[in-house]
């Protein structure tokens, strides 16, 4: 068994913890979970890092709770309007004319220079959108032979002063950062799909307090964005204009919150549903299905339409080939998808899904709410299937391939250590002995004849 790994999503509503390892096959074993209830955050700001802390450490001690090993350091999520995106191009002569993980390290690194990141700033993430060999561009580089190797990459960077925050959180828990990862990034690795990557899709995660949108292609993130709007905006509708307290608005929206068309749900058109009244000592009151419907139908068409309008002001669409992903709560609203489809009217929506379903008792794989954890999970684990920068600026991949090379180096050092051993086995004194009695008798004889 491998060394465990902890987890943490910061999120608006709840963080959430979770302890995963792999074992000598590389199957992801989950060690436990936790979550607490958000504090101390707002819009992806820390706003008090002592209630932070209180928030990340009960949810820490739930995943740690049925393990005996200690862990200090975490793969943390991170997500506001204080992440962006920029481009870097690296290039670099590959000195043996063989690609190795040290060349592809060099060139990120030159990449990461030349992108002129402004002090106030730090990278998070270098994912590569495409390498070049001697101007022929191909998908990874690893093993491939040539003289140059070329990169344009997607550099993600977030404001030093929000991490540093949370890094100070983190310390009161006695906990320090591994990685930091962006959500929506850590969504992708649970929810979309390679092909999906590669050719070109937007992922929307909507969560409880925020949307956080990527673009991707390459199997890179070209364009990231932030909305501080979410799933609690609907229950706070629910709650005001139906007069309810929020538990109550939050009842409603799980249970009875539908955007299929009338027709479809007959049990919309009739019907009504008591709640108690947000005024100390009023009676319930009951209210319609289908007003509840219109109030969830207007925020949710809100929410999208501001996401379309981030979309077209990113001018990004054009790399968009495939599909709008959905992730996060949003998609436990029945007709999400069908409703998502008419207001983006030229794309494909879907749901987000992971390919895995990994037996546990902590977590369930198929639920999109748990997208960024899964994500953060696979991330601290290193199941990636492209090399990229991480937040150290260490050099991450799940690439299990040989480096060709470096094998090659390591063999030639093999070979040079037996050939020593051969000759120093061949050195002994029986043969020794032998081969000066030959050359004396040798000897004694040629004087013979001499005289």
């Amino acid at each position: 068994m491998n060394i465990p790994k902890l987890s943490i999503d910061i999120g608006s509503s709840s963080i959430s913890a979770i302890v995963a390892t792999t074992n000598d096959n590389g199957d992801v074993k989950i060690l436990g979970r936790g979550v607490a209830k958000s504090i101390g955050i707002k819009n992806g700001d820390v706003v008090n890092i002592d209630h932070l802390a209180e928030a990340i450490n009960q949810a820490v001690k739930g995943a740690k709770a049925k393990i005996n090993e200690t862990i200090t350091k975490a793969v943390v999520s991170v997500s506001g309007s204080y992440i962006n995106t920029r481009r870097g191009n690296g290039t670099i002569i590959i000195q043996t004319g063989q690609v190795n993980k040290k060349d592809i390290k060099k060139v990120f690194d030159v990449a990461h220079h030349n992108a002129n990141i402004i002090p106030e700033y730090v990278m998070i993430h270098l994912l590569p959108i495409s390498y070049k060999i001697d101007d022929i561009e191909m998908d990874t580089p690893l093993n491939m032979t040539g003289s140059r190797l070329e990169v344009d990459a997607s550099i993600i960077i977030a404001k030093k002063s929000s991490l540093t925050n949370i890094e100070s959180s983190l310390k009161v828990c006695g906990l320090a950062v591994e990685n930091y990862v962006l959500s929506s990034y850590a969504s992708s690795l649970s929810s979309v799909s390679d092909q999906q990557k590669s050719d070109g899709c937007c992922l929307i995660d909507i969560g409880a307090g925020s949307i956080d949108m990527i673009i991707m292609h390459n199997k890179a993130v070209l364009y990231n964005m932030f909305l501080p709007f979410g799933s609690n905006h609907i229950t706070q509708d629910l709650s005001e204009m139906l007069g309810t307290p929020l538990v109550a608005a939050e009842m409603l929206k799980n249970q009875y919150t539908t955007l299929l068309p009338y027709d479809e749900d007959s049990n919309i058109k009739d019907g009504e549903v008591e709640i108690p009244s947000i005024k100390e000592g009023e009676k319930a009151h009951n209210v319609t299905k289908k007003h509840v419907q219109l109030i969830v139908h207007a925020r949710v068409e809100e929410m999208l339409l501001m996401a379309k309008q981030l979309l077209i002001q990113s001018e990004m669409g054009r790399f968009i080939k495939t599909s709008i992903v959905l992730s996060g709560g949003i998609c436990k609203i029945e007709g999400i998808v069908h409703f998502a489809k008419k207001v983006f009217d030229r794309y494909d929506v879907r749901f987000g899904k992971t390919d895995e379903n990994i037996d546990n008792e902590f977590i369930d794989f198929q639920d999109n709410s748990n997208a960024t954890i899964i994500g953060l999970l696979y991330y601290s684990l290193n199941k990636i299937n492209i090399f990229e920068l991480d937040s150290n600026k260490g050099l991450k991949s799940s690439y299990d391939k040989i480096d060709k090379l470096e094998t090659q180096q390591i063999q030639k050092l093999e070979n040079v250590h037996l050939q020593k051993q051969d000759r120093k086995n061949s050195i002994n004194m029986d043969t020794i002995h032998k081969e000066s009695n030959e050359t004396f008798n040798k000897f004694k004889n040629a004087v013979k004849e001499w005289f």
